[in-house]
């Protein structure tokens, strides 16, 4: 009979101690909300996610032109690169490992000697100083002997880096040194310790934020070690009005009183309640008095009154939660998260670029090389070597196929055109089916991306939940699940995706359905696409001091009411029902009836009170008898 009490003394008591110490601690005293920091964070985040996308990438593109470079040499015992030369490299060479002799090169002179020795015999990414600048290397072998090698303009990753620009973007490696930057004019803070995070502090006699983020995802460029770092100027933002601490400690101590009062009482009814008449009964059947008359239900009124004072305490918790004030969505939250929308739109746009880029790789391998097979062969390449394609097909000029790979390509479902573009075809199934196409005066090249080639980009845009739309603002892609063409799921989407089409990247926080979001947009860069990507964030995402408080005080009141109905529960279970239940058998006794019979069921203390009416209803038999 004490467990449940004492577990409810203890377990609400803890709660109103916890309530106190945690609720109640000093809160963040920093001028910056945290939203602004968090906000901060997440685009650093992203655009060090956005630089280790671009150089895996890179060295992917890099691979693609080995397979042809390679096939060259088998073929025709030489090399050419001069179809590769307006690439994303600085430099692009084929070099001897063993000799270091450059086979082949466009661009920049090469300095095979920036490898190192050995020179490297697996595909990679490297810093190296070169003659002039610092560069990142990519390299792939060609075969066992050949090395192809691409230096890599660090100035390219700006783009990247622009995302978390604010007054400042850096790309650093383990040592600090800076291999990137959008602002050639200043250092990074030394602030980098852990993977990624952020704080506030002044600099320069300015108060900004810092964050910083290592590259992720896959390797080799995770495996660099290299972090993205930024900084941006910031203002105070206003406190809310009211003390969170104060409010805390006072429902905290209104929590300890209510224990103390409830669980006190609910003692004494034990003690003095229906336990006591039982105790009077067999009292009074051991003296061979009568007892007559019904006791007062002391349990059963303190435990209802129990059950309702907690659950009303959880109540005026929950209506506090959510009649808090709520303060402004900073502005720079919407500004960070329409730079965010605005990189996820590149990288669509990159995404697409890349996949021209590889079917012009491969047309310039069938144009320069002659046997009929190569076709087919530098198809099969493509699609084992780029997962991003589910299939490829080479048209003659009359439309005839050539040579196909993957999955059957729909190249009839778009029209003919004889400029290099992307097209998606008509709606089929729940995916939309997006082609590239690259004429030429030999034949056509077509290729289907994958849909998650345009699906991945959109977590550039960071949390919430992200479309890619077309011109007539239909859903081709999304960070969540959707059907193909679908209209989007509310008018202020339809809005956004209007304003990107007509006047460019923007966003804006407003209220939808009584709870505040942040939508931002932009379009992609290719307008004749008509693509756009709108990005929606619901307020209860961003972490706003008075979410946070409002967080705080429904868990507190989700955590009474569920406490309050198990530790309640278990002493309607283990007192309050038996406790009633061996009154009427007292009762029944008291009135002299002795023909039923009180079973024993349990080995506790209500047990031990029914085997001593069962004693003394065998007693009063005896005695009648």
């Amino acid at each position: 009979m004490r467990a449940p009490w004492i577990a409810g003394v203890l377990v609400f008591g803890l709660l109103s101690v916890a309530t106190g110490l945690l609720m109640g601690q000093s809160r963040d005293s920093s001028p910056v909300s945290r939203v602004v920091l968090d906000a901060r964070t997440e685009s650093t985040a992203v655009a060090a996610q956005a630089v280790a996308r671009s150089l895996n990438g890179g060295l992917g593109s890099l691979a693609e032109i080995a397979t042809i470079a390679g096939e060259s040499l088998q073929q025709r015992g030489k090399v050419s690169l001069k179809a590769f030369e307006h690439r994303a490299w600085r430099s692009l060479y084929v070099v001897e490992r063993a000799t270091r002799v450059v086979l082949a090169e466009v661009g920049d002179p090469a300095e095979p000697a920036v490898l190192g020795d050995p020179m490297p015999a697996e595909p990679g990414i490297r810093r190296a100083q070169s003659a002039s600048t610092h560069d990142i290397l990519q390299y792939v072998p060609l075969d066992k002997e050949r090395l192809l090698v691409g230096h890599l303009d660090s100035a390219r990753l700006a783009e990247q880096l622009a995302v978390a620009s604010g007054e400042g973007a850096w790309l650093v490696d383990s040592a600090g040194g800076v291999i990137a930057t959008t602002n050639t004019g200043s250092a990074p803070p030394q602030l980098v310790d852990g993977f990624s995070g952020g704080r506030v502090q002044e600099i320069g006699g300015r108060l900004r934020v810092a964050s910083w983020a290592s590259l992720p995802g896959k390797a080799p460029a995770s495996s660099l070690n290299w972090t993205v770092v930024s900084t941006k100027a910031v203002t105070a933002t206003p406190a809310l009005p009211g003390d969170p601490r104060s409010l805390a400690l006072l429902l905290a101590a209104v929590l300890g009183v209510l224990t103390l009062l409830v669980f006190a009482w609910l003692h004494w009814a034990r003690a003095r309640g229906e336990a006591g008449y039982l105790t009077a009964v067999l009292n009074h059947v051991r003296d061979g008095a009568e007892v007559f008359g019904k006791p007062f239900p002391h349990n059963r009124i303190a435990w209802t009154t129990g059950v309702a004072a907690f659950l009303a305490y959880a109540a005026v918790v929950a209506v506090i939660a959510t009649s808090l004030p709520r303060e402004e969505i900073p502005g720079s939250v919407a500004s960070e998260q329409q730079s965010r929308t605005t990189l996820a739109a590149r990288q669509v746009q990159r995404a697409l670029d890349s996949g021209l880029s590889d079917l012009s790789a491969v047309s310039s391998g069938i144009k320069a090389l002659h046997d009929p097979g190569t076709a087919e062969r530098l198809l099969k390449q493509l699609v084992t070597t780029r997962p991003r394609y589910a299939g490829v097909v080479y048209l003659s000029p009359l439309g005839e196929v050539r040579a196909k790979a993957g999955d059957q390509v729909d190249y009839a479902a778009i029209p003919v055109t004889d400029k290099p573009s992307v097209q998606v075809a008509p709606a089929q199934g729940v995916r939309p089916k997006v082609l590239v196409v690259l004429p030429s005066p030999e034949g056509r090249l077509i290729a289907e991306l994958k849909p998650e080639v345009l699906i991945r980009p959109l977590s550039s845009a960071g949390p919430g939940n992200t479309w890619l739309v077309d011109g007539e603002r239909r859903v081709i892609g999304a960070t969540g699940g959707f059907t193909a063409f679908e209209a989007l799921p509310r008018a202020d989407l339809e809005q956004a995706a209007k304003l990107a089409h007509q006047a460019g990247a923007g966003s804006v926080a407003g209220a939808v359905d009584s709870e505040r979001h942040v939508l931002s947009w932009a379009p992609l860069q290719a307008k004749e696409l008509g693509l756009s990507v709108l990005t929606d964030r619901a307020e209860s995402s961003l972490a706003l001091p008075s979410n946070a408080q409002r967080g705080e005080l429904l868990l507190l009141a989700a955590l009474v009411a569920a406490l309050t109905v198990v530790i309640f529960g278990w002493l309607l279970a283990v007192v309050v029902s038996p406790l009633s239940e061996l009154v009427r058998c007292a009762r029944r006794l008291a009135r002299g009836e002795t023909g039923e019979v009180i079973l024993v069921r349990r080995q506790d203390d209500v047990g031990e009170l029914a085997r001593d009416l069962e004693r003394a209803r065998r007693v009063l038999i005896t005695r009648s008898s």
